[in-house]
């Protein structure tokens, strides 16, 4: 008998493990601002809603999103860009960030942005619903300025 009832207790213990379901994330693209030249200066804006900014293939995207059985867990995002962008030989040119928060916009429906500005979302997750971050800004390249490809990392973070 007691063979029997400690696989039994085996199976309840077993019984109650939860599993949590993950949060999947990808970049889907860079931020690009094109060729510029000594003295230009680009301004890359968000637009007013999701439609336009998913459109918009120099705007910097990246996606996450919930699995069904997570859509009640609350998602921190975090990130950090970088105050100025370089050439890798030490030159740099100076960056403004700007970005915005859409959800749901690839299923077909609209939503309108959020400038966050803040850097951070803490929200609860939605039952298989897309979340993106569009990643736009400001450069300005000095006089002068060394030929090449400038670029800077956005790292982002999601808490669960």
């Amino acid at each position: 008998m007691k063979r029997n009832l400690s696989k039994y207790i085996i199976l309840a213990l077993l019984s109650c493990v939860t599993i949590n379901a993950s949060v999947t994330v990808k970049q889907n693209r860079d931020l690009d601002f094109g060729k510029m030249y000594p003295g230009d200066s680009k301004t890359k804006s968000i637009p007013t809603n999701c439609t336009a900014a998913n459109a918009d293939s120099l705007l910097g995207k990246m996606q996450f999103d919930h699995s069904p059985a997570d859509s009640s867990t609350t998602v921190t995002v975090d990130w950090t860009t970088p105050s100025t962008l370089d050439d890798g030989g030490g030159n740099t040119i100076a960056f403004t960030n700007a970005e915005a928060w859409c959800s749901d916009s690839t299923s077909g429906t609209t939503t309108d942005i959020t400038d966050w500005g803040s850097g951070t979302y803490g929200g609860s997750g939605t039952n298989n619903k897309y979340h993106n971050i569009y990643w736009g800004g400001s450069i300005a390249v000095p006089g002068g300025a060394p030929t090449g490809i400038y670029s800077g990392t956005i790292s982002v973070t999601l808490s669960y």
